[in-house]
């Protein structure tokens, strides 16, 4: 005896994956720039820090590191 089960699966032309909008046709166009403007954010909020002569490059370059590009690249994979 053989059953056949027809069915109909919802075409949908946008989705949530790991806190990311994804459109159907698979550009993430609207995250990028929200992850954009979150980094340029925080780089105005450390503008002292970057003028501040007594901190050294390498300071610089970490700060740089965890504070700015963790947020530029944070959900990138999806």
């Amino acid at each position: 005896m053989s059953v056949s089960v027809c069915q109909m699966v919802e075409s949908i032309t946008k989705f949530t994956y790991l806190g990311s909008d994804i459109i159907s046709d698979g550009w993430v166009t609207s995250d990028v720039y929200k992850q954009i403007r979150l980094a340029s954010s925080i780089m105005g909020q450390l503008d002292a820090v970057w003028r501040h002569s007594r901190l050294s490059l390498t300071v610089k370059l970490r700060l740089y590191t965890s504070l700015v590009q963790s947020v530029l690249l944070y959900g990138s994979e999806a």
